[in-house]
């Protein structure tokens, strides 16, 4: 993911847009810089988040930090607006993995797959022959999907992947040990 140059790491939040600029150093990484910008108050806290104030922020964003075309941004997915599900799935062979897990998602996952985007990881690495086989099934609805990346306009041509906030949060501390 970083390769030789640095990537900024983006939390669309409820109250404020975070932000961290981190490249890999050795076998680390090191943070080249971070950002935190409060959404402008409106009336009401229903009003806390909203597309303006969002946008207002990554405007701010990019002029603070001087962002270019060549910076490279994952936002963070608000992890509640994620279905996510950890299932056993019994002793199969790794090629047929993907079609019961397929099945898995139609029972578990309660909208129709056409509506979401959805997509499944392995627990373990490494298969032992037998035994279960622990997967994380992901799924989030395609209007979701499609507000937050109007939110992220500003940085459309910036925007190199999503992340579920946690589970980046989650893969950070797995890469850091």
């Amino acid at each position: 993911m970083f390769g030789a140059s640095a990537v900024w790491g983006l939390d669309v939040g409820r109250f404020g847009l975070k932000a961290v600029k981190v490249k890999k150093a050795g076998a680390g990484i090191q943070i080249l810089a971070f950002d935190h910008i409060e959404y402008e108050m409106a009336g009401s806290v229903e009003e806390i988040g909203t597309s303006d104030q969002v946008m207002g922020a990554l405007q701010t964003f990019i002029q603070r930090n001087k962002i270019t075309k060549a910076d490279r941004i994952i936002a963070g997915m608000p992890s509640r607006q994620v279905f996510s599900r950890f299932i056993n799935l019994p002793p199969v062979e790794k090629k047929r993995i993907p079609e019961i897990v397929k099945y898995e998602a139609r029972q578990q996952i309660p909208f129709d797959l056409d509506e979401v985007i959805w997509d499944f990881q392995p627990i373990k690495a490494e298969l032992v022959p037998g035994e279960e086989i622990e997967i994380g099934l992901f799924a989030i609805k395609k209007d979701i999907i499609d507000d937050f990346l109007t939110n992220l306009q500003p940085i459309k041509f910036n925007l190199y992947g999503i992340q579920i906030s946690l589970l980046a949060l989650y893969n950070f501390f797995s890469f850091d040990q």
